[in-house]
């Protein structure tokens, strides 16, 4: 199920980067149901299999493990830094984001969490399924031009094996606090800077005219939804990468002519709250990227020919730039090889309790409590990934005594198997 949680429009100053955002406030309310009962239940037979739909949005995804703490940016997208922009105390620049991109893995653990997207598309890393549709939120403005000027969104689509993973690594830097890891893993999305282009060959390429009647078609709080249909199949062991670039149908004098009075597209960005992503996992690809003005003009050193994730702005002494991922959602169909269901009222008996504490220090341990009469019952503890830490065969005194010393901070899951009954739940450890 897709949700959209834009609603009121505010100012926030952030540094010279970004300042003159609009934010966009999100809402408290959205914090996880811990004491929901969930399990992953395997179709028995193809014929049990079916063709679902799901909205992603991975920004949405963490802060609702998170708690729902964030908040949404806008900044503008444009070509080059000769159209200046007005930031705060009336002070001119140049336009400093000229592309921005997603990676992005809908098979990622994050967004197949039992307790928290019962009913929906669960994908496996083993899955083929379809990019249906993609929707980019954000504002297009109209300025002096004539109605008759019609600017463009190129919308660029690459499907392919990932061509190596890298790393950025900051072992005493800002990035390993707020990450809780030395090492930062992310694909390398390319750009090449000779024809300021997407780096990529792309499967899928769509320029979406931007004219009077789309500034006009907005929701109630002013925000812009514009929609393609790629209608692409992923296969297994693959994934997609995205570009977005702003065309401008006009011509306007360099270094002199402003935002203010020019047809203008801004994107929006979910800042994560307090700026830091405490669940991050290596291996889970899914990161927005922009493309500043360095790369753009060939200065950023061994940034060049590549947009940037946007954790790359964490580094230094304090949070430059909060963990970000964009406003943009994708639409993916395919068949449901787990289903995510709730367990019925007459299975809750055998059902796990909550552990305590919940959460859970390092270095402490933790008390799951088991309520099932089944001598062959096991319980077993995974990561988020889903691969298996510690098995216990053997349960005594209807509980299981769980020593985290050996975990890192972040969030794991407890499955208790009993007969047919398969019951899942989540436990996060702090440092």
């Amino acid at each position: 199920m897709k949700k959209i949680y834009l609603l009121i429009l505010t100012v926030l100053i952030y540094g010279t980067s970004v300042s003159g955002q609009n934010s966009l406030i999100f809402p408290a309310n959205r914090n996880l149901d811990q004491k929901q009962i969930s399990k992953i239940k395997h179709h028995e037979t193809p014929s049990n299999l079916k063709s679902v739909s799901r909205w992603y949005n991975y920004g949405e995804t963490i802060d609702l493990v998170l708690g729902g703490l964030g908040t949404y940016a806008a900044n503008y997208l444009f070509p080059d830094s000769t159209m200046q922009v007005v930031y705060t105390g009336g002070v001119v620049g140049g336009t400093w984001i000229h592309k921005i991109g997603d990676v992005f893995d809908p098979t990622a653990y994050f967004f197949n969490d039992p307790s928290s997207y019962m009913g929906e598309l669960s994908l496996l890393k083993e899955s083929t399924y379809t990019l249906d549709s993609i929707e980019y939120y954000g504002f297009y403005m109209r300025g002096v031009q004539s109605p008759s000027v019609v600017d463009t969104l190129l919308v660029e689509v690459k499907v392919d094996n990932f061509p190596g993973s890298f790393s950025y690594f900051g072992p005493t830097s800002q990035v390993s606090i707020n990450l809780g890891v030395d090492t930062v893993m992310f694909v390398d999305l390319l750009y090449d800077q000779a024809t300021n282009s997407f780096g990529y060959t792309a499967n899928y390429s769509y320029k979406v005219p931007l004219t009077v009647a789309v500034a006009n078609d907005t929701l109630d709080n002013g925000i812009n939804v514009i929609r393609v249909a790629p209608n692409l199949t992923i296969a297994a062991d693959q994934h997609f990468y995205v570009s977005y670039s702003f065309i401008p149908g006009y011509t306007w004098n360099p270094n002199i002519d402003s935002m203010v009075n020019n047809n203008r597209l801004r994107f929006l960005s979910l800042n994560e709250n307090p700026g830091n992503f405490p669940v991050y996992s290596k291996h889970d690809w899914n990161a927005s990227y922009i493309l500043p003005q360095d790369v753009r003009y060939n200065v950023a050193g061994g940034w060049n020919g590549s947009y940037i994730p946007s954790f790359a702005y964490m580094g230094g002494a304090t949070n430059t730039y909060s963990y970000i991922h964009h406003a943009i959602y994708y639409k993916c169909t395919g068949v449901s090889e787990f289903a995510i269901v709730s367990v019925p009222e007459n299975e809750t008996e055998n059902a796990l309790a909550d552990a305590y504490p919940n959460p859970v220090n390092v270095n402490s341990s933790m008390i799951i409590p088991v309520n099932s009469n089944d001598p062959n019952a096991t319980l077993i503890i995974t990561d988020i990934l889903g691969q298996e830490l510690t098995r216990y065969n053997e349960i005594s005194d209807g509980k299981v005594v769980i020593n985290t010393s050996g975990l890192n901070g972040g969030i794991y899951f407890y499955t208790l198997i009993s007969g047919k009954n398969t019951t899942t739940k989540k436990f996060t450890v702090v440092k």
